[in-house]
C-alpha cells in the first residue's frame, strides 16, 4: 500500500482524541470508596440473573446494551420483604446483591488475573466470553473512589500472532447521571446471547473514549415520557491496527428505551471516518452524519465514511414462573437519504424457568444471516456486509469482525441449553450450524488476500459444544470442549476437529 500524508483534519482529530484521554486521566476527583460504574461483558450467570430480576420488575430500563451500569441494577433491588418470590428468583436476587456489596465494600487497591488456554480459536463466540487465541492471559490492578474507577491491565494474547495487550484497562468517572471513560472496554450491543451484528466481544476491544447514561430514569415531560426508561451510549475509538486506510476513527451512538414494560428497543449507528489520506474536516463530518441526496459506499473520494445503522428489539413475557423472550436485530450496511439498504439480521427466541433447589434452566434458539438482503427475502448480494470500497479492511479490528463472529456472507443457526445451580455454577450445551462465507469470498484487501476473517472458502460446519463455569473459593473456573465436522479453509474436504479450553479468573 502506498503511504499517504495525513489530512490536516485527521491529524487534528487524532490529536483531540489523545488530549481528551489525557484530560480524563488527569482530571479525576477522589473521595470515599464506592462501586465501579458497571457490570462487565462476559459474565453470563450475572446477565441471566439481571434479566430474570427485570422480568419480575426489580430492575427497570433497557438491558440490551452491555456493560450495564450498577446505578441501574441497584436502584430496584430493595424488594418488599413481604413479597413472595420463587426460589430461583430469590437465589438470583441474592447473587446480584452479594456482587453489588462486594463492589461497594472494596477498599484500597484490588488486583486479579484471568488466564484462558485453548487448543485453538473457537469458531462461534458468545456473550459468555470469546476464545480468541490459544493463550489469553492478563493481570490487573484497580482502585475505586467516590465517583472514579481506574484499572491498569497488562497481558498477552498468543497464537499465530502473539501480542502484548492492555485489554480491560480503563479510567471511568461519574459526572451526575453520566459516566465517561477511556481505555479498552469490551462491549456488547444487542439482545442476542450468541452474537451481535453491530458490536460484540469477537474482536479485541478498541481503544476509545466513551460516555453512557447511568440510571435510566424516564423523562418527566409529557413530550418524551412515552419513551419510558432510557439510556444512551456513545464512543469515539481509534482503529490502530494494520489497515488499508491507516488509523481511521470509529464512532458509535446508541439509544435504547423501554416504552412498555417488557419491551426494549434500540437504535444504533456507527461509522468509520478520517484516517491517513482521507478528509476529516467539518464538512466531511456533516456529510457523514447527514447524508441526504447521496448514497453511502459509492467508491468515490467524496464518500465520507463507512457506516452501519439499524434497529433492534426484545420482548419478554412472564407466564407464571417461566419467561419467554423474543428478540431481533435489523441492520443496514449502506444507506441513501437516511434509508437503510443492504440489510442483514439476527433473530432469537429463549425460554427459561425454575430448576430444583433454587436453580434455573434456559433454552434458546438464534438465527442470523450476514449476507446483504438475504434476511428479508430479496435477492442476496455477497461481499457487501462489513466491507467498503474505500475503507477496504472494513468493519474489522486486528483480524476479526467487530460484529458477528462468522463475519459477512454467513448464516448461523444455534440451539443452546443451560442450567444454573443454586450456588451459581452453570452447565451449558450448544449446537451450531454455520454456513460460512457462502459464496466463497471474492472480496480482497489491497494485498490480494481475502477480507473474510473466518474462511476464504465456502464451508458448512456443524459444531457440538459442552462446558461449565464453576465459582469456588479459589476463583472462577471454566471449561469447554467442542467437536466440529469440518474446519475453515478446507474446500471440497471434510476435516473434523476437536477443541477445548480451560480458564481461571480470580480477584483479590
Amino acid at each position: 500500500m502506498i503511504d499517504q500524508p495525513a489530512a490536516p483534519g485527521y491529524s487534528k482529530a487524532r490529536g483531540l482524541l489523545a488530549v481528551a484521554l489525557g484530560l480524563l486521566a488527569v482530571g479525576l476527583a477522589a473521595g470515599a470508596v464506592s462501586a465501579s460504574l458497571w457490570a462487565e461483558v462476559g459474565d453470563a450467570t450475572l446477565r441471566g440473573d439481571i434479566e430474570l430480576l427485570a422480568n419480575y420488575g426489580m430492575i427497570e430500563g433497557p438491558l440490551i446494551t452491555w456493560p450495564v451500569p450498577w446505578a441501574q441494577i441497584s436502584k430496584g433491588l430493595h424488594v418488599d420483604p413481604d413479597r413472595r418470590l420463587p426460589a430461583h428468583v430469590r437465589r438470583s436476587l441474592l447473587r446480584v446483591r452479594e456482587r453489588l456489596e462486594q463492589e461497594e465494600q472494596a477498599a484500597g487497591l484490588r488486583y486479579g488475573y484471568d488466564v484462558t488456554v485453548a487448543s485453538r480459536r473457537r469458531l462461534v463466540q458468545g456473550f459468555d466470553g470469546a476464545v480468541r487465541e490459544e493463550l489469553d492471559g492478563r493481570g490487573w490492578v484497580e482502585r475505586r473512589w467516590k465517583s472514579t474507577f481506574i484499572r491498569l491491565s497488562a497481558g498477552y494474547e498468543g497464537g499465530r500472532e502473539g501480542d502484548f495487550k492492555a485489554d480491560g484497562g480503563h479510567i471511568a468517572h461519574a459526572v451526575g447521571n453520566w459516566g465517561v471513560y477511556g481505555g479498552y472496554v469490551d462491549q456488547w450491543w444487542g439482545p442476542g446471547w450468541g452474537n451481535s451484528l453491530i458490536l460484540s466481544n469477537n474482536a479485541r476491544p478498541i481503544p476509545r473514549l466513551g460516555f453512557m447514561r447511568l440510571a435510566p430514569d424516564a423523562f418527566e415531560t409529557r413530550w418524551l415520557s412515552w419513551m419510558g426508561h432510557w439510556r444512551v451510549n456513545g464512543y469515539v475509538g481509534l482503529l490502530d491496527d494494520a489497515r488499508a486506510v491507516t488509523s481511521p476513527l470509529i464512532v458509535g451512538v446508541r439509544l435504547t428505551a423501554t416504552p412498555v414494560r417488557g419491551f426494549e428497543m434500540g437504535v444504533t449507528r456507527t461509522l468509520i471516518i478520517c484516517g491517513e489520506g482521507r478528509p476529516c474536516d467539518f464538512d466531511t463530518w456533516i456529510d457523514a452524519l447527514f447524508p441526504f441526496n447521496e448514497a453511502d459506499n459509492t467508491g468515490t473520494r467524496d464518500d465520507p465514511s463507512n457506516q452501519l445503522a439499524g434497529l433492534e428489539a426484545r420482548y419478554t413475557l412472564r407466564i407464571r414462573d417461566h419467561n419467554l423472550a423474543l428478540y431481533g436485530q435489523y441492520y443496514g450496511e449502506d444507506e441513501i437519504d437516511l434509508w437503510l439498504r443492504s440489510v442483514f439480521g439476527l433473530f432469537g427466541l429463549s425460554v427459561g424457568g425454575p430448576f430444583r433447589g433454587g436453580g434455573r434452566w434456559h433454552l434458546g434458539g438464534e438465527y442470523s444471516d450476514t449476507a446483504a438482503d438475504g434476511i428479508d427475502g430479496r435477492s442476496t448480494i455477497f461481499n457487501v456486509i462489513y466491507n467498503h470500497s474505500i475503507y477496504r479492511t472494513g468493519y474489522r479490528y486486528r483480524g476479526h469482525a467487530i460484529g458477528h463472529s462468522l463475519d459477512g456472507d454467513s448464516r448461523l443457526f444455534s440451539l443452546s441449553a443451560s442450567v444454573t445451580g443454586s450456588g451459581g455454577g452453570t452447565y451449558r450445551f450448544r449446537y451450531h450450524r454455520a454456513s460460512v462465507n457462502r459464496d466463497g469470498g471474492s472480496a480482497t484487501d489491497p494485498t490480494g488476500k481475502s477480507r473474510h476473517t473466518v474462511s476464504a472458502s465456502a464451508e458448512i460446519i456443524h459444531v457440538l459444544q459442552a462446558g461449565a463455569t464453576l465459582p469456588t473459593s479459589l476463583g472462577e473456573f471454566g471449561a469447554d470442549i467442542w467437536w466440529q465436522d469440518d474446519r475453515p479453509n478446507t474446500p471440497r474436504d471434510l476435516k473434523p476437529e476437536t477443541g477445548a479450553r480451560i480458564s481461571w479468573q480470580r480477584r483479590f
